[in-house]
């Protein structure tokens, strides 16, 4: 009985490990793929922007303000975007469908406990966006002061030559 148990212990064993390097392996695709698929949007829009930027006159550079700002800018919202479309996507979609797994998982081990939770979803998503809404504006207020530092940065490099 005991030999029994533990060669059902070691199959046991056996299929968690082939999982577990499975699910990494996947994962790991998945997110280099995301991750490929941002950089290569950034690439697109930071081909299109120096392209764009080629072709204003210099009164559209004095417009904007320090002109020395705009590549700081222009390389931090990249970085954004890329950050956004490659790592963020992933576990935003890896996020939803565990989450719609384990609501499916709970509702089926005790449903009336699981729509007791699901009513304290409003609330919840209320709080995410308040928070959401609080850290946007601290990412622009930081994106500027990035900006104004980067053409300082520029001043000082060019002074000293």
């Amino acid at each position: 009985a005991l030999e029994i148990l533990k060669s059902q212990l070691y199959q046991l064993v056996w299929s968690f490990a082939v999982v577990g390097f499975v699910s990494l392996l996947c994962g790991s695709l998945y997110v280099s793929l995301w991750t490929y698929t941002g950089e290569r949007q950034a690439l697109r829009i930071r081909e299109k922007f120096v392209r764009s930027a080629f072709r204003q006159d210099a009164k559209w550079f004095d417009a904007r303000g320090d002109p020395q700002e705009l590549p700081t800018l222009a390389t931090n919202a990249l970085a954004k975007i890329n950050e956004s479309i490659g790592r963020i996507m992933a576990d935003t979609f890896a996020n939803l469908l565990s989450a719609f797994c384990c609501l499916a998982v709970a509702i089926g081990l005790n449903a009336s406990l699981a729509l007791i939770m699901l009513c304290m979803l409003p609330v919840i998503a209320i709080v995410i966006a308040i928070l959401s809404c609080f850290m946007r504006k601290r990412s622009g207020q930081a994106l500027d002061i990035f900006a104004s530092a980067g053409a300082f940065a520029t001043e000082v490099i060019s002074g000293i030559k």
